[in-house]
């Protein structure tokens, strides 16, 4: 079933500090997983220090965010829609799933955690 999902993209790149005008806030639905993938509803945000970095131009160890893009950040979240064998429903990951409320994930660089795990633990897991 796709679900509404909502997303915070690169609207500009700042000039000193961030604006709300850096920003947008989109909907859109979140689509279905493909075979190997999964959709994960995103729990807790990671918020850092390089996501000011990510939203420069500039040359970096990363390619920066692109405007339009929804903005890079680890998060945790729990699988709710699995088309991967080993990615259950209900599982508990961590990954760069990036500021969503809900995405749709191929298992790279996402782990299976306990459920029992308070959030912000979890997200040191996914740095």
């Amino acid at each position: 079933m796709n679900r509404n999902n909502r997303q915070v993209r690169l609207a500009a790149r700042p000039v000193g500090e961030p604006r709300p005008i850096d920003r947008e806030h989109v909907e859109e639905l979140t689509g279905q997983p493909d075979g190997g993938q999964f959709v994960v509803q995103v729990l807790c945000l990671s918020i850092d220090p390089e996501m000011r970095g990510w939203m420069n131009a500039g040359r970096s160890c990363i390619r920066p965010v692109g405007i339009g893009e929804v903005m890079r950040t680890g998060a945790v979240g729990r699988v709710t829609a699995s088309r991967r064998s080993g990615s259950s429903v209900d599982n508990q990951v961590p990954g760069a799933f990036g500021a969503h409320e809900r995405c749709v994930s191929d298992r790279r660089g996402v782990t299976k955690v306990d459920p029992a795990a308070p959030l912000p633990t979890v997200l040191k897991i996914a740095d």
